[in-house]
């Protein structure tokens, strides 16, 4: 099955109910229907969204594309269950449930992100990486982490600002965090590749 032109072509459409209902009764495997079920989720698709992101939570790719789909079929539902699950005990849950959050772009999704992030509950690099891709809207929070001195909450800046510069690079974001991540740069001196990136950055290279 083509099923890449079908996610494709769903994603153009408005959710149907019907079709949605359609997917949940059929036979396909949870690999298959995760994706094409998350392309323009109705509601009534986010249980099995739910039960396709807790069934596969070993698997990131596909946990993370039915997780994605929770976002998008409820928001609001999948905003209150998805910060439930930051404090889950499976290391593989609660990173589903930062990508999760990450897909709603809201600044109240993204500061859960980053007080899971503070918390330990989820690695600042993860944290990070999704802070960076998210929507504008929810990305208020990388200027005060960028300013903060607890160093967990700084690395979850750093490594957002840096994902941001590296997606899109004349982004009005990455330029408005670049000042901001060169005064830091004074005062910390991160090492490994994440210190090459902002060195490289923040240098104009």
């Amino acid at each position: 099955m083509m099923w890449k032109p079908i996610c494709a072509e769903l994603a153009r459409r408005p959710p149907s109910e019907e079709a949605t209902q359609r997917l949940l009764d059929s036979s396909l495997p949870g690999w298959l229907l995760s994706p094409i079920l998350a392309a323009s989720p109705h509601p009534i698709g986010y249980t099995g969204l739910r039960r396709l992101a807790l069934a596969r939570h070993g698997d990131a790719r596909h946990a993370n594309t039915a997780v994605r789909g929770m976002a998008r079929a409820d928001p609001k539902r999948a905003f209150e269950e998805l910060s439930e699950w930051l404090a889950d005990p499976s290391k593989d849950i609660r990173g589903i449930a930062t990508v999760g959050l990450a897909a709603l772009g809201t600044d109240e999704a993204a500061r859960q992100i980053a007080d899971a992030a503070a918390a330990g509950h989820v690695s600042p690099l993860l944290a990070g990486q999704e802070l960076g891709w998210m929507a504008a809207e929810g990305l208020t929070v990388v200027s005060e982490l960028l300013a903060a001195d607890d160093e967990v909450c700084w690395r979850v800046g750093v490594e957002a600002a840096v994902a941001r510069w590296r997606a899109a690079p004349h982004d009005p974001l990455v330029h408005r965090w670049r000042p901001l991540v060169s005064a830091s740069l004074s005062t910390r001196q991160p090492t490994g590749l994440l210190g090459r990136w902002l060195n490289k950055w923040v240098s104009g290279e």
